[in-house]
């Protein structure tokens, strides 16, 4: 009975210990969906290096989008792109933390065009969240076009020059920029572009960071409930 006992007190500490960790980043661990990507950036040496016109369509692999962050690989939309969506998935979800600090970090450079090169429409990116994959939240996005002279770009968004490692997304999904977003964020997908041909292009990722990852991981609750319940039945037994 006290080594039980004992052992439940282990795993209360790892679940404590868990708790007090909860602010661990996590990064995606599986694309779910992709399109329109054409990864023609290779004019920076030891950056972001890419091969001209790979498809991921064709079979690339996107595997560097999965982990932390890599600054010798990106993909993403560029040269003639017309835009598309990417979707990630998170095994380990992420949330909110309630404060001004930023939950949502986007690695990567470009300055995501939604008209043609040079336009002034710069960051025009949306962004969505998902507990289910199904039900999407926009938590990021640009005000649109009322006419040129009255754009205004995402002001979740921070461009970089071709092939400069950067942080070219920040979202705070407490602040009055983002769409609130109440529960675990297990999927996140990108839109740019509008379909044609060279509106949606110049945005390239490295590496997608969910700041805030939810802490303990149901496994750890479901051992602590089944020494509860064997500490249950000993007790039953002996009585």
């Amino acid at each position: 009975m006290k080594k039980l006992i004992s052992l439940l007190g282990a795993v209360l500490l790892v679940v404590s210990t868990a708790g007090v960790a909860a602010a661990a980043a996590t990064y995606a661990t599986s694309v779910v969906d992709y399109d329109g990507y054409f990864m023609n950036w290779d004019s920076t040496d030891g950056f972001y290096h890419n091969e001209v016109t790979e498809y991921p369509d064709a079979g690339a692999d996107l595997s560097w989008l999965l982990g932390g962050v890599d600054e010798t690989v990106a993909a993403g939309w560029g040269g003639d792109a017309d835009g598309g969506t990417l979707t990630l998935y998170y095994e380990t979800g992420f949330t909110a933390d309630g404060t001004a600090a930023f939950d949502i970090n986007v690695y990567g450079f470009g300055f995501a065009y939604n008209t043609p090169f040079n336009s002034s429409e710069m960051g025009a990116i949306k962004v969505y969240a998902s507990s289910d994959g199904t039900n999407w939240t926009v938590i990021s996005e640009y005000t649109g076009t009322i006419g040129e002279e009255d754009y205004v770009a995402n002001p979740d968004f921070t461009f970089s020059y071709p092939g400069v490692p950067s942080t070219i997304m920040s979202i705070d999904l407490d602040d009055d920029i983002s769409s609130t977003f109440d529960g675990v964020i297990s999927y996140l997908m990108f839109e740019l572009g509008d379909g044609t041909t060279g509106h949606g292009r110049a945005f390239f990722t490295s590496a997608i960071e969910g700041v805030n990852a939810v802490p303990v991981p149901a496994a750890v609750w479901l051992l602590g409930s089944g020494l509860l319940g064997l500490i249950g039945i000993r007790r039953r037994t002996s009585a």
